[in-house]
């Protein structure tokens, strides 16, 4: 392997686009340039849980994991990664009563985090049974090596089983990156 040293890098001729292209397609980038660590997992299957009570949702199936860092349904970060990180959630939620509150959270080392929750908070018994009800929330934290990072869900309704849909209903997805340049 060579090693190539240089002070400026500047595009040949008059290329307006001012592009460099280093490798071909498929190339992955490392270092200092890559926005890694990096996940996304989702579920795949409905998952129910109890009324009022926050609960961790169970995502099975991980689409990226740069560094094996996302195992039992969290990413942890690993040992030198710390820094700021782009995390961002989105999935359905439903009971099978009306319903008057469904949220979905992001969790940092087992505490809710206040920056970054996708909620609807209506009159009594706003949402029919069974209707679903899609969120999203994507916001930047900062995190040190051993932070985790999980989705948590609570719906509050006085009757009815809610669950995450995972299934028909739509996806639960879960994904994050570390923030380069930040």
């Amino acid at each position: 392997m060579s090693t190539l040293k240089v002070s400026t890098i500047s595009p040949l001729g008059t290329d307006a686009t001012k592009t460099i292209t280093i490798g071909s397609a498929g190339d992955t980038v490392a270092g200092a340039g890559a926005n890694t660590p990096a996940f996304m997992a989702k579920s795949t299957s409905d998952q129910t849980f109890s009324l009022g009570a926050y609960t961790k949702a169970t995502l099975d199936t991980v689409e990226l994991d740069t560094h094996s860092a996302f195992a039992n349904s969290r990413f942890t970060v690993p040992t030198g990664e710390g820094g700021k990180y782009s995390i961002s959630i989105d999935g359905s939620l439903q009971n099978s009563a009306a319903a008057r509150e469904k949220w979905l959270l992001i969790f940092i080392n087992g505490v809710q985090s206040e920056t970054l929750e996708s909620r609807i908070r209506l009159s009594d018994n706003y949402f029919n049974g069974g209707s679903s009800f899609r969120t999203s929330a994507t916001g930047v934290v900062n995190l040190s090596a051993g932070d985790y990072v999980e989705i948590y869900g609570l719906v509050n309704a006085s009757s009815g089983t809610p669950q995450f849909n995972g299934g028909g209903g739509g996806q639960l997805n879960f994904a994050g990156y570390k923030v380069i340049g930040a």
